[in-house]
């Protein structure tokens, strides 16, 4: 898990987007922070809520999958945890 509750983001206009898109749940150019992350049947939920009190909450399988839809509306790259990384070979 990367983003922890108090991350925050805003959603910016973008004409390439899907109509089923995740973003378009959010209202555009207003800033959001990750409120909760509750377990739910299996996925996660994730609370969001708007500084003009607005709240989203979007289900995902995994925190990995909420992490990378996160860093894309962020425009962020996430690092890599794997237990293979930062291993030197010798």
């Amino acid at each position: 898990m990367h983003y922890i509750i108090g991350a925050s983001f805003s959603v910016r206009p973008d004409p390439r987007r899907g109509f089923q898109s995740r973003e378009n749940q959010f209202s555009v150019n207003t800033l959001y922070k990750l409120a909760n992350i509750t377990p739910k049947q299996g996925r996660l939920t994730y609370t969001f809520t708007g500084v003009d009190r607005t709240s989203v909450a979007l289900d995902f399988e995994t925190s990995r999958d909420a992490d990378q839809f996160i860093a894309k509306l962020r425009n962020e790259r996430i690092p890599d945890y794997s237990p293979e990384s930062g291993k030197i070979d010798i």
